[in-house]
C-alpha cells in the first residue's frame, strides 16, 4: 500500500515508571492484512507491553443519533420536511424521522448565534426554491435580517483518510445562495442560524422560517418547472437574560494561508463573526539589516495595517519577523535570518536589536498585549536547542514579550515559553500541564484530527472541542490554516496532508464574491466557542454569588461543579460525546445556572446524591424564592433549597474532578 494509506497507530508515552493505558480508533482498509503499532519514547528507557487488544466497533458507537422530527403542517404531497439539530450531519441517505413537533425551539444568549437544519425532500424536481426568515415577535421584535440561511452542499469523498471515515457524498460547505434548484427524491438540508442582538429583551419570541417557491418566469414560451408551495416552519426562540462577552474567553488563532488578494478583509470579518481572536499576520514590517548587525525598521506601513486589523475587532497578532521555521526546517532556504548566520555575533546583535525595537514600538502603541512571539513551530532535535537560545535573546531584549511554542511541554524549556501550544491529544500530559500553569504559563491546544470532514461525527466533535479545552485548563486554540487549498476543495477535499478537509475550514469564494464560504465544521466551532464563553461566565457569576452570600470556601466549589458539567460532553482530553442530547442538556444547564447566580436573590448550586439519585442543592438568601427551569422553590431559613434534575439533565456521577485544579 502507499505509505499514507498503510494502517498504523502512533502512541506518545510519557517517561513514567508505572503502567499506562491508551486506546485509539483506527480505520483498517479492506486490502490491508496487518497493523503497525509504533511506540515513541522521548528519552531512553525500557518499554514493557502487557496486552494489545482490538475489536470492531458497532455502528452505534460512532454514529451520531438523530434528534430529527417532522414539522406538523409542513409536509405535503409536494415535499417532505423535517427538523434536525446542527450537531448531526444529514447525508443523502438520511431517513425521514418518525417523531413530530409543532415548532423548532432554540435558545440563545444576547450576542449569541444559534443554528439548526431544515431538511427538504421534494417529490419532483423544483427550481428556484428559497428559504427565508420571518420576524420573531415577543417582548420586542427580532428582525429577520438577524437570520441567515445557507444551502448545505456535498463534497464527494473517494478515499477514506481518517479513522471511522465515510466515503461518498459528504455534507460540509454552506452555500449562501439565495435560491437552489432541488432534485426530486433527493435530501437537501438548509442551515439556518439566528444571531440575537446585544440589546434584545429576554423572553420567548415566536416567528417562522418560510420555504418559498420561485417566481414563475416564462422562457421561450415555457414556464420553469413547478416549485414547492409556500411552507411555514414555526420557530420559538428563547432569549436568555445574559449576554455573551464582547471579547471571547477562548483565544483562537487561525491562519489564512491562501485567499484572493482582495479578500483578506472579508476573511477577517468572517473571523470576527465566528469569535476568532485573530490571524497570525497583521501586516508587513519592512526591515533593513546590515551585515554588521545594525537594524532599521519602517513602522509606518505596519502601523497602518495593524490599525485596520484591530478596527475589525481582532485582538491577536504575531510579533512580526521572528518566526524562523517549523518541523520541516527553516522557512528560508539558506537557513539564515536577513542573510545572517544564526547565533553569529552579527546575528545575535541584530536579532536582539530587532526584537527590542519592535517590542518597544508595540509597547508604546499599546499593542504588545495583543502580540505573541513565535520562533519555531514543532521543533525537534537541534531545533529545540535553537529555540532555547533564540528565546534567551528575546528575554534579554523584551522580557514582557509573550513567547508561544507549539510542541509537547518540555521541562527543559519551561523558562523559555509563556504560551505552550500543545498538540492534542498525544502531546498532553497532566502533570506537565499542571506544572506549567503553576508557573503562570498559558496553555493552548491544537487538534488536527478535527479537520477531517469524512468522519460522520466531525460536526459534534467540533462543537465539543472547546468543552475539552475548558475542562483541561486550556485558554487558547490554534488552527494552522483555515484556507490551505492545494486544489479545488469542492471536488478534491484530500489534497493537503492526506486528510479530507486537511488545512481548511473555509471554502473559496464563489460566483465573483470575495468572502469565503463557511463549512459545517467552522460553524460548529463557533458554537463551541460560545459554549466556552458561557462556561467562563458561569465561573465568574458563581464566584460573585458565593462572595455575596458569604459561602465558606470550597463548600460550593465552582471548579467541581464545572468539571461535572463539562465531563458530560468532554469525556477525556482525546474524546467527546457523540450524542447531541449530552451537549444540549449540558449547555441548557449552564444557561439555567448563570441565570440563577445572576438573579437579585442569587443562588449557587452543587451536585448531591442520595438513595433517590442525583439532585442539585442550592444556597441562596434565607426564605428566598428561586426558579430553576421554570420550577419555583423557596429556601429554608438557612438558605438551602433542593431541585430535582430532569432526566435529560442528569449528569453521570463519574464525570470526575477537574484537571484544572
Amino acid at each position: 500500500l502507499p505509505v499514507e494509506e498503510y494502517p498504523h497507530v502512533r502512541a506518545r508515552l510519557p517517561l513514567a515508571e508505572e503502567w499506562s493505558e491508551f486506546s485509539r480508533v483506527c480505520y483498517l482498509p479492506p486490502q490491508a492484512a496487518a497493523y503497525d503499532i509504533t511506540f515513541r519514547l522521548h528519552g531512553e528507557g525500557t518499554l514493557a507491553v502487557d496486552a494489545i487488544e482490538g475489536r470492531a466497533l458497532r455502528p452505534e458507537e460512532f454514529t451520531v443519533p438523530s434528534q430529527g422530527a417532522r414539522i406538523r403542517g409542513a409536509n405535503s404531497d409536494a415535499a417532505t420536511v423535517w427538523y434536525e439539530t446542527s450537531l448531526k450531519k444529514v447525508y443523502r441517505d438520511a431517513r425521514t424521522p418518525e417523531a413530530e413537533i409543532d415548532a423548532v425551539e432554540i435558545a440563545a444568549a444576547r450576542g449569541e448565534s444559534e443554528a439548526f437544519q431544515i431538511v427538504l425532500v421534494p417529490r419532483e424536481d423544483a427550481d428556484g426554491v428559497r428559504v427565508r426568515w420571518q420576524d420573531l415577535l415577543g417582548p420586542g421584535v427580532l428582525h429577520r435580517e438577524h437570520g441567515r440561511a445557507a444551502w448545505v452542499e456535498y463534497v464527494n469523498v473517494t478515499r477514506p483518510r481518517a479513522p471511522l471515515a465515510r466515503i461518498g457524498w459528504t455534507p460540509d460547505p454552506l452555500l449562501p445562495d439565495d435560491s437552489r434548484d432541488l432534485r426530486g427524491g433527493q435530501v437537501q438540508p438548509v442551515w439556518l442560524s439566528f444571531t440575537v442582538p446585544k440589546d434584545a429583551r429576554p423572553g420567548l419570541y415566536r416567528g417562522a422560517v418560510q420555504i418559498e417557491p420561485a417566481e414563475r418566469e416564462e422562457y421561450y414560451g415555457y414556464y420553469s418547472r413547478p416549485s414547492l408551495p409556500v411552507t411555514r416552519i414555526p420557530v420559538k426562540l428563547r432569549v436568555l437574560s445574559y449576554a455573551l462577552p464582547e471579547e471571547p474567553a477562548l483565544t483562537t488563532m487561525a491562519r489564512i494561508t491562501r485567499c484572493p488578494p482582495e479578500g483578506r478583509e472579508a476573511f477577517r470579518e468572517n473571523f470576527r463573526a465566528h469569535r476568532v481572536t485573530g490571524e497570525a499576520y497583521a501586516g508587513p514590517l519592512p526591515a533593513r539589516v546590515s551585515p554588521d548587525g545594525n537594524v532599521a525598521l519602517e513602522f509606518a506601513p505596519f502601523d497602518e495595517a495593524v490599525e485596520r486589523y484591530l478596527a475589525k475587532g481582532l485582538l491577536l497578532l504575531n510579533f512580526p519577523g521572528t518566526f524562523l521555521g517549523d518541523a520541516r526546517g527553516f522557512f528560508e532556504e539558506d537557513g539564515r535570518w536577513h542573510g545572517l548566520e544564526l547565533f553569529s555575533p552579527g546575528f545575535n546583535q541584530a536579532f536582539t536589536s530587532y526584537v527590542y525595537q519592535v517590542a518597544r514600538h508595540l509597547r508604546e502603541k499599546g499593542w504588545l498585549r495583543h502580540a505573541i512571539l513565535q520562533l519555531w513551530d514543532e521543533p525537534t532535535g537541534e531545533a529545540r536547542e535553537m529555540h532555547r537560545r533564540l528565546a534567551s535573546l528575546v528575554r534579554a531584549a523584551a522580557p514582557d514579550a509573550r513567547v508561544c511554542l507549539a510542541t509537547p511541554p518540555d521541562s527543559e524549556l519551561l523558562d523559555d515559553v509563556d504560551i505552550w501550544n500543545v498538540p492534542l491529544p498525544d502531546g498532553y500530559e497532566e502533570s506537565a500541564a499542571r506544572a506549567f500553569r503553576e508557573r503562570g504559563g498559558e496553555l493552548w491546544g491544537y487538534d488536527n484530527r478535527l479537520y477531517s470532514l469524512d468522519v460522520e461525527s466531525s460536526s459534534i466533535e467540533m462543537r465539543a472541542y472547546p468543552w475539552r479545552l475548558y475542562r483541561y485548563g486550556f485558554s487558547g486554540a490554534e488552527w494552522w490554516s483555515v484556507s490551505e487549498w492545494l486544489g479545488d476543495p469542492y471536488t478534491e477535499p484530500d489534497r493537503c496532508g492526506a486528510q479530507n478537509g486537511g488545512g481548511f475550514l473555509l471554502y473559496p469564494p464563489r460566483n465573483g464574491a470575495v468572502a469565503p464560504v463557511n463549512s459545517i465544521r467552522w460553524e460548529l466551532y463557533r458554537e463551541g466557542v460560545e459554549d466556552y464563553d458561557a462556561l467562563a461566565l458561569l465561573a465568574q457569576r458563581h464566584a460573585a454569588a458565593c462572595e455575596r452570600l458569604g459561602v465558606p470556601d470550597g463548600s460550593f466549589d465552582v471548579e467541581t461543579l464545572l468539571a461535572r458539567i463539562t465531563g458530560r460532553v468532554a469525556r477525556s482530553i482525546a474524546d467527546a460525546t457523540r450524542d447531541p442530547r449530552d451537549v444540549i442538556a449540558a449547555r441548557e444547564l449552564v444557561d439555567r445556572l448563570i441565570e440563577m447566580a445572576s438573579a437579585s436573590s442569587p443562588c449557587v448550586v452543587r451536585f448531591k446524591e442520595d438513595r433517590k439519585g442525583v439532585f442539585l442543592e442550592g444556597l441562596t438568601l434565607p426564605r428566598a424564592q428561586v426558579s430553576f427551569g421554570g420550577v419555583k422553590a423557596r429556601a429554608n431559613a438557612a438558605g438551602r433549597v433542593r431541585f430535582a434534575l430532569p432526566d435529560e439533565w442528569r449528569l453521570p456521577t463519574g464525570a470526575g474532578a477537574s484537571p484544572r485544579n
